[in-house]
């Protein structure tokens, strides 16, 4: 072997070194980076997993053929030049829940001179996967992090919810049972009524008192399971309350984020139909899905809401008789959950309160 070619065997393998050297300071640039990047919580997800599929390009061997995509249960974040082709590598992002999505890295075209056996370098692949991994205990700590600012919030919750309901309800328990012991020894239906109203009020107060108590019982995510039981529960409160389920148009189980506190957002609108409505209330509520959300309208054949309370309807106190306390604390539970409630237009005649509540996959 003559000189010129050990020189340029060296040249080569120096060059070798030297490129793979280059690859790995990007790679523990890139590290670093998502390290920095995964550490700003207040972040929204949507910006930093943004930036992260715009970061990752940078530290693979051809950055400009490079693109990047997160993807998860409902949502997914790619790269501005991302396209699926069959040079990719993937790597699953899971939590304590289970996989909840994915990372995907490939390249739009071929790289020159490469194989297609042979994109991407086993470096690469393991730096995938350790961003895989990053990725996922930040997913993680984001939900860790809902949850916690969730149940926050409904502990504030909890204690003017306490103030509201108890004390309308224990009025109503107050007053049946002076009726009733005027009514004694006189069997009628009207006593039966009165007994059974004071006793639905009691089993909501202990179910109310109960909501923050430590439990092995699961929340109910069923959104139509939930609604059956508060119809249920305000029927036998109100026995003369008509209430019409309509669920005709559901196809499956449609599951919320768990909240102890949203039956109680559609106890208080049924309790505020039966109040309202009359002697002959009759109330229709609704379930539909509407894409990735679940669509819920309570309708009566009441007066309908006062025009001067339109403006204030959702605000502490908007009415002396307490309803509009009730419906501040409605929204409220109902914004923890990001889901709306709203004044809708009503085919009854009366009030319709339409709920919107996202679905968890």
């Amino acid at each position: 072997m003559n000189r010129d070619a050990v020189g340029g065997t060296r040249e080569q393998d120096l060059e070798a070194i030297i490129s793979r050297l280059q690859r790995f300071n990007h790679e523990i640039v890139l590290l670093r980076n998502i390290s920095r990047l995964f550490a700003e919580m207040e972040r929204p997800i949507e910006s930093t997993l943004y930036t992260l599929v715009h970061m990752i390009p940078e530290a693979m061997r051809f950055p400009t053929l490079a693109s990047a995509r997160v993807k998860l249960a409902r949502d997914e974040y790619a790269s501005a030049n991302f396209q699926q082709t069959q040079w990719s590598t993937t790597t699953p992002l899971t939590t304590p829940e289970g996989v909840v999505g994915e990372l995907e890295v490939n390249y739009t075209e071929l790289p020159p001179q490469v194989s297609s056996d042979e994109v991407f370098l086993p470096e690469e692949r393991s730096l995938v996967s350790a961003i895989g991994v990053e990725v996922s205990l930040y997913l993680e700590r984001k939900e860790n992090e809902r949850v916690r600012q969730q149940l926050q919030r409904e502990i504030e919750l909890y204690s003017s919810i306490l103030k509201h309901d108890l004390r309308n309800d224990l009025g109503l328990v107050v007053s049946s049972i002076d009726l009733a012991r005027m009514m004694h020894g006189e069997e009628s239906p009207q006593l039966d009524d009165l007994l059974s109203t004071a006793q639905a009020v009691c089993q909501r107060m202990t179910s109310l008192l109960n909501v923050f108590a430590p439990q092995e019982q699961e929340v109910v995510r069923d959104i139509v399971a939930l609604v059956e039981q508060a119809t249920r529960a305000e029927a036998q409160a109100h026995p003369k309350l008509k209430i019409t389920l309509d669920k005709s148009a559901v196809t499956g189980p449609l599951v919320v984020p768990a909240s102890r506190l949203l039956p109680s957002v559609f106890e208080n609108l049924l309790r505020n139909a039966s109040k309202y409505a009359g002697q002959e209330a009759h109330v229709n509520v609704r379930i539909r899905r509407l894409d990735n959300r679940v669509e819920i309208t309570v309708s009566d054949n009441g007066p309908g809401i006062p025009q001067d309370v339109l403006p204030r309807l959702f605000q502490r106190g908007a009415s002396s008789s307490g309803s509009g306390l009730g419906l501040y604390l409605s929204r409220e539970v109902v914004k923890s959950l990001n889901g709306t409630i709203e004044l809708a237009e009503s085919e009854m005649g009366g009030a319709t309160f339409r709920v919107l509540l996202p679905l968890s996959l």
